[in-house]
């Protein structure tokens, strides 16, 4: 059959439209590329948010390392450099100081305890100011941050105050922090204050110790700290740890990892470690 409209005839041929079996295979292609397309957008944005999120925790908790590691560099200023004892003053702390478990911990944590005298005018940990001259005692521990409650390192300044004077944790420095350990490098056994004389030999460390093994009679050369951290926000998808994390001479084991659940997802997880010695050891020596 034709039709004529004019000049141009149509026939049935050109008149017909897909088949049902050709509209189904369009159909099928065209939701086979829209589903590779959103599995691509979601895995991207998935990656994108895993990066945001691990570069959140590793920026914090490199600039919290950098200022306790800065704090630590000014213990026994303003004090006979030469004396031990007075070095083991200025450098106190204590291990297990917070419970596991509190705010999400996965290990106990350890308080350090730093003094020493303003070089210049400048502020404690809190902001608080502090003029040249000053003694500031800046104290470092965990405890449950709020809003949402949460594990974070608190810090609790002092200037020109009785040590440990203030009952509350200060002000959170970092939150997220599930560990803060605490090892002291001794160099050797001598006497509490007997003399650091250029050359003897005790300003490397020969081991690490905590607090509760360095005793009154070790030549301190050094402090190490560590820090695991988690994101605040959990990633959809992240599988469970399979390694352990050791901080120091502390272990947060996989299972420990993988149990820390934020609304139902597992945040990522980081460790940082830093070593500084201490200005009172022999200078050249270290």
């Amino acid at each position: 059959m034709r039709f004529h409209q004019g000049t141009h005839i149509f026939t049935r041929r050109h008149m017909s439209g897909l088949s049902l079996m050709e509209l189904m295979v369009a159909i099928l292609l065209g939701s086979l590329l829209v589903a590779g397309a959103v599995k691509i957008f979601t895995s991207n944005t998935q990656a994108f948010r895993l990066q945001q999120v691990v570069s959140s925790a590793q920026e914090g908790g490199r600039l919290v390392m950098e200022m306790i590691q800065a704090d630590i560099r000014r213990v026994g200023v303003g004090s006979p450099r030469n004396a031990v004892g007075d070095l083991i003053a200025t450098l106190r702390g204590n291990n297990a100081s917070t419970a596991a478990g509190v705010g999400g911990l996965l290990t106990a944590s350890d308080r350090l305890i730093l003094e020493y005298i303003a070089p210049v005018d400048m502020t404690d940990c809190e902001g608080n100011a502090a003029p040249a001259g000053s003694r500031i005692v800046n104290t470092y521990s965990i405890a449950n941050d709020v809003a949402p409650a949460i594990a974070a390192l608190f810090c609790d300044g002092s200037v020109n105050g009785a040590v440990g004077a203030a009952a509350a944790p200060g002000v959170a420095l970092l939150r997220g922090v599930e560990s803060f350990q605490v090892n002291i490098g001794v160099s050797g056994d001598a006497p509490v204050g007997t003399a650091l004389a250029a050359g003897n030999g005790y300003s490397s460390a020969l081991r690490y110790v905590r607090f509760g093994q360095l005793g009154g009679n070790r030549l301190v050369s050094s402090v190490r700290i560590g820090l695991l951290v988690r994101s605040e926000q959990g990633i959809v998808g992240l599988p469970a740890p399979a390694n352990d994390i050791r901080i120091l001479d502390t272990t947060a084991t996989a299972a420990q990892l993988g149990a820390v659940l934020v609304d139902g997802n597992r945040p990522v997880h980081r460790a940082f470690v830093g070593t500084v010695a201490l200005r009172n050891a022999v200078v050249g020596a270290l």
